[in-house]
């Protein structure tokens, strides 16, 4: 068997390595699916498919500064790792070139990660929708998304250069 049962009526695949990596590779077909859909039809003509493979799946796209945007002209990498218990479970998402945007983490070794996904995330949410939040980003800032004590910050200095935020046309308060 592939399986065990437990008194109480639960299968139990966890001891079984053929079953886990049957679903495991079903879970990776699903995302190569995924990915080579966005290939065919991106959110945006900004994206692009770089390169995916490996156990977890890390999939590299290529995302051109939105037009109209502070990064328009721009030439970044994203990378998306999809760890196991996707789509249940948030991928790890970060920039491999180095950005300046408020939302986006900047880490010492130069890479940006989006904190706020973890509270965003929705298994509804596939890998379209989570490039296309990434483009609209680049576009349109959201304070909203910010850790707390970063908001706060943000308000102090504004209030403090006298600068209306309605004059930072970059953000949206949503």
């Amino acid at each position: 068997l592939l399986f065990g049962f437990h008194e109480s009526g639960v299968v139990d695949m966890s001891n079984d390595q053929l079953a886990t990596a049957l679903m495991e590779s079903k879970q990776q077909i699903k995302i190569f699916d995924e990915i080579e859909a966005v290939g065919e039809n991106p959110p945006s003509e900004d994206i692009s498919v770089s390169h995916y493979g490996q156990t977890p799946v890390v999939a590299v796209f290529n995302v051109e500064g939105p037009a109209g945007s502070i990064y328009e002209g721009g030439h970044f990498q994203v990378e998306i790792t999809f760890n196991p218990g996707y789509p249940f479970k948030l991928p790890s998402v970060k920039f491999l070139t180095r950005i300046f945007h408020i939302n986006v983490f900047t880490q010492v070794d130069g890479t940006g990660h989006f904190r706020h996904l973890e509270e965003l995330w929705d298994s509804r949410w596939n890998m379209f929708m989570l490039l296309e939040h990434i483009v609209g980003l680049m576009t349109n800032a959201k304070l909203s998304y910010l850790p707390p004590h970063v908001y706060e910050t943000v308000f102090m200095y504004m209030n403090e250069s006298k600068t209306p935020l309605e004059s930072l046309d970059v953000f949206d308060e949503e």
